[in-house]
């Protein structure tokens, strides 16, 4: 089982639970033994990448210190959340950026880039 696997079983869990209908309305944060891994998804392919791979609004990944009870096969902590960000109408991505800009206060940055661009 992968990581993005992990994540997308935690999303499933959201859903089965009602509190998400979307995986685009979920933040997934992610904690690993691997530095490896944590390297990867920061500086080679960026963690709002890996969130667009997995179909989420956002991830966080970071380093798992100290002995924790791992059940991940792989010794990640995959933990998914309904995103705390508004809806973005144009991309109905979650973004921190949503509502930032008072000319389009229901789009996110990038999209405000697009339209007004």
């Amino acid at each position: 089982m992968g990581l993005r696997d992990e994540v997308l079983g935690e999303l499933e869990r959201l859903r089965e639970q009602k509190q998400i209908a979307s995986s685009q309305e979920a933040t997934v944060n992610i904690r690993s033994t691997d530095e490896d891994l944590v390297y990867f998804i920061k500086h080679q392919i960026t963690e709002k990448e890996f969130a667009a791979f997995c179909i989420v609004s956002e991830v966080e990944i970071d380093k798992l210190s100290g002995q924790v009870d791992i059940t991940s096969e792989i010794g990640n902590i995959v933990v998914a959340k309904k995103s705390n960000h508004q809806k973005c109408q144009r991309c109905w991505n979650y973004w921190p950026t949503v509502g930032k800009n008072a000319e389009h206060a229901d789009l996110c940055e990038r999209c405000v880039g697009v339209v007004a661009g």
